[in-house]
């Protein structure tokens, strides 16, 4: 496991104006989202955590997309809401085109690994890449 990506919900400032802001996880149902398809083509439903408490579900109009680039592109462009790891997120917020919704609530987290064939006689300069990616990645994305 190289590091792991924590998730939350974001939508455009111009989006939330005219839209709303959703104050609990049940308000999403009146919003548009921008939703991410599967590996096997089936859409994937919001999964919100806060604590022991869960929620989830489809907004009623829904974008389905399998790419998340696409997605936040048109989260930026006020299209609708938006799940992304805070991390891919972050430029977007900081430029004022994406903000955190239900900041209390999260997305399931995603682990990022780097994967061999097996670890057994994987050459030293494999295992020392491996090393170096953990701590430049694990550092970069402490510091955002």
């Amino acid at each position: 496991r190289v590091t792991t990506l924590h998730s939350g919900l974001y939508a455009s400032p111009d989006y939330l104006k005219s839209s709303g802001t959703p104050q609990e996880p049940s308000d999403l149902f009146q919003h548009s989202g921008l939703m991410l398809l599967g590996s096997n083509g089936e859409g994937q439903p919001w999964q919100l955590t806060r604590g022991k408490e869960r929620w989830e579900g489809v907004p009623a109009q829904a974008i389905w997309a399998n790419s998340l680039g696409l997605q936040q592109s048109l989260a930026a462009k006020g299209l609708g809401i938006v799940g992304l790891s805070e991390r891919f997120a972050e430029g977007l917020e900081q430029e004022g085109k994406l903000k955190r919704i239900l900041p209390d609530w999260s997305l399931p987290p995603t682990a990022i690994w780097c994967v061999t064939p097996g670890r057994r006689l994987l050459p030293q300069r494999t295992l020392a890449f491996m090393e170096v990616l953990k701590t430049v990645l694990t550092d970069v994305w402490r510091e955002q």
